[in-house]
């Protein structure tokens, strides 16, 4: 594997892939990841609190007894619109 990182960085930054890659591959690797990242932030930002879903579940990987929270103002307003 291949290991990019910036040190002193806090949080921690770094991107691993499999086999060894060139340092331009795994720097544009990092950077695309980046803008992956930056367009999450700016979804996160531009959203009204109503917007999220939040939801209690047991354990991450198999989302057993699912209690919803919070309802999504998009989810409503998608079924809304859906219906009428």
């Amino acid at each position: 594997m291949t290991r990019i990182g910036l040190p002193g960085a806090n949080p921690s930054i770094a991107l691993m892939d499999y086999g060894e890659m060139s340092c331009a591959d795994m720097i544009a690797q990092l950077r695309t990841y980046a803008d992956h990242l930056r367009a999450k932030v700016n979804l996160i930002d531009a959203a009204a609190d109503g917007d999220f879903q939040i939801d209690v579940i047991r354990g991450p990987y198999v989302q057993h007894h699912v209690r919803e929270l919070q309802k999504s103002a998009i989810s409503a307003r998608a079924a809304k619109g859906a219906v009428g």
